[in-house]
């Protein structure tokens, strides 16, 4: 007969990948909540955070014309990013109409 031992469920959580999937999942929710609290409330609703890729911000957006005014200011949304977010180095717009 095989004999089992009793593993606590957070040791087994912390070997799966879903759980980190979900801590990547909950880092860039928070990111996302931060950023939209630093940036102008005329930007809100505009765009969403979906990655942080080398440094790099990944935000998407609804269209080429939001992604390009949010680009013509993107000096700007990033020193305002930086304030808290200093590792961040670049924005990149990713157009995803289904937003």
């Amino acid at each position: 007969m095989k004999k089992s031992t009793i593993k606590n469920i957070k040791d087994i959580l912390k070997n799966a990948q879903l759980i980190h999937i979900v801590e990547r999942a909950n880092l860039l929710n928070d990111l996302n909540y931060k950023i939209q609290q630093r940036l102008p409330d005329s930007y809100r609703g505009l765009y969403r955070v979906v990655n942080l890729v080398d440094n790099q911000l990944v935000l998407e957006v609804q269209n080429a014309t939001v992604k390009s005014g949010l680009q013509l200011k993107q000096e700007e949304l990033l020193a305002l990013i930086r304030i808290d977010f200093t590792e961040v180095t670049g924005l990149l717009f990713r157009i995803n109409p289904r937003f």
